[in-house]
């Protein structure tokens, strides 16, 4: 099973992917903020919303290899219950919390949303290629260190501007996540070849960064839709 979307339930068809199989997984659900899709209904109780994104993360720690990695979506006040409970009732461990800023300001109650969190978390030690860059890659002194391939360790926040009508890679989807976004993550946990799982596709942007990085992808997405989306962006 590889470069392929699947339509239907994620937890259903993750139940056929063999354990120990997948390199990375990209899981960026719905948030459960009555957002209008075009069939799911996003307004859980929280208590149902929890424990279904728990049991999406117990299918994905079987699926995941030793040395894979993770990443988990959601705003940062949910994440915080992921995380606890992947460090009291997973194998998963976290190894991260990485912030998404934006500058598209959307929602809030008080302050205006402008970031999400991802958990970065695997099963064992995963494989890191991140990389930070230099302030100053014009001194004299940082081009010696570039030129012996040394770099500093990356930022744990991230600034990609939201997917907007006008991007050029926006499609029919009502929200999508930046394509650069998705390869800086898949560039720097798995190599050439490797399969990556998103069990809430969308228009499949993962499957785009995927193609682009020569890795494999399996796509899951519950509305048909949404999956004509990917197919149609994919050229497939």
């Amino acid at each position: 099973m590889k470069n392929c979307i699947l339509t239907g339930d994620c937890m259903e068809i993750m139940s056929t992917i063999p354990d120990g199989s997948i390199d990375l997984c990209i899981v960026d659900p719905p948030y459960n903020v009555n957002y209008q899709y075009n069939r799911y209904n996003d307004n859980l109780s929280f208590k149902d919303y929890l424990q279904w994104q728990l049991s999406v993360l117990k299918e994905v720690e079987r699926v995941l290899k030793l040395k894979g990695s993770i990443f988990y979506l959601n705003y940062p006040e949910f994440n915080s219950h992921i995380y606890c409970s992947l460090e009291m009732d997973f194998n998963l461990k976290p190894i991260e919390i990485i912030t998404w800023v934006y500058n598209t300001h959307t929602g809030g109650k008080i302050l205006r949303k402008a970031s999400r969190t991802w958990i970065w978390a695997s099963k064992g030690k995963p494989i890191n290629k991140f990389k930070g860059s230099y302030r100053n890659p014009n001194d004299k002194r940082i081009k010696k260190l570039i030129a012996e391939g040394r770099r500093p360790k990356a930022y744990d926040w991230w600034l990609y501007e939201q997917v907007k009508n006008v991007s050029k890679e926006k499609t029919e989807h009502p929200c999508q996540l930046p394509v650069a976004m998705l390869k800086y993550i898949i560039e720097s946990t798995t190599n050439q070849g490797d399969i990556v799982l998103d069990p809430f596709a969308g228009s499949c942007t993962t499957a785009d960064a995927c193609v682009q990085l020569n890795r494999k992808y399996i796509m899951i997405e519950n509305d048909e839709m949404y999956c004509e989306i990917g197919i149609k962006r994919l050229n497939l």
